[in-house]
């Protein structure tokens, strides 16, 4: 029984320091104008494939990706090529808590000129577990947006927010020759900053009914395998 209790406190010491642990880099809160781009740059935008098996992701660093407002501040930027693709499709936009900071995006639609097309503001963003999540729908409508551009959104960058996070854990322990599970439910209050710095992942996914049951099939098969390779 002793040797199930020295257990039980190591798991839950390991437990907390975990969560000591998890810091992350700054929030980055102020960019200034000198060194970032007069307007934004279309030549190297990553490209946006619909039910590609690899989510593309983009970090956002101090600078690095900066367009100047007429103020003299900065924003982050960076701008993604849009699939042309024949049917309709969605795009899911994440922005993920990393530590105590979170980017603060918004979003615009581009023509092959960079006009402006399309906007989603920040509030159209909502917060879901540990991430910002908003989801763009494109059909053949919206043929003429070539590109995605992202931004932080200045107007909100700098402001702090608090959330409850609920959770639980289970510790398996052995009492003499009687095994037995240790259930333990856990519940944090984190802080966080919106700032022009953090990371984000994008995902297009095919409207097609008979494609969505197939990518179902294809994901339900990649679970499996990966479970018996475990």
């Amino acid at each position: 029984m002793k040797n199930a209790f020295r257990i039980l406190m190591l798991s839950l010491l390991a437990v907390a320091a975990t969560g000591c642990a998890s810091r992350g880099p700054a929030a980055v809160t102020r960019m200034q104008a000198p060194g970032c781009d007069a307007r934004w740059d279309m030549s190297n935008a990553q490209a946006i494939q619909v039910d590609s098996l690899r989510t593309v992701q983009h970090s956002f660093e101090a600078g690095t990706g900066c367009v100047a407002e007429s103020d003299g501040s900065a924003v982050s930027y960076a701008v993604f090529r849009l699939p042309r693709y024949r049917e309709d499709y969605t795009l899911q936009i994440d922005s993920q808590i990393n530590g105590r900071s979170l980017f603060a995006p918004e979003v615009l639609t581009l023509d092959a000129s960079g006009k402006v097309l399309r906007e989603v503001p920040f509030e159209r963003f909502a917060l879901r577990g540990d991430r910002l999540q908003t989801t763009m729908f494109f059909s053949q409508d919206n043929a003429d947006e070539q590109y995605l551009l992202m931004r932080s959104a200045r107007q909100v960058v700098g402001h702090g927010e608090r959330r409850v996070v609920s959770g639980s854990f289970v510790i398996p322990l052995v009492a003499g020759v009687l095994p037995f599970l240790y259930m333990q439910g856990t519940e944090s209050e984190g802080e966080y900053t919106y700032a022009h710095n953090g990371v984000v992942r994008l995902q297009a996914r095919s409207n097609s009914p008979a494609l969505r049951r197939n990518l179902q099939a294809r994901d339900a098969a990649r679970s499996e395998i990966g479970f018996l390779m475990r």
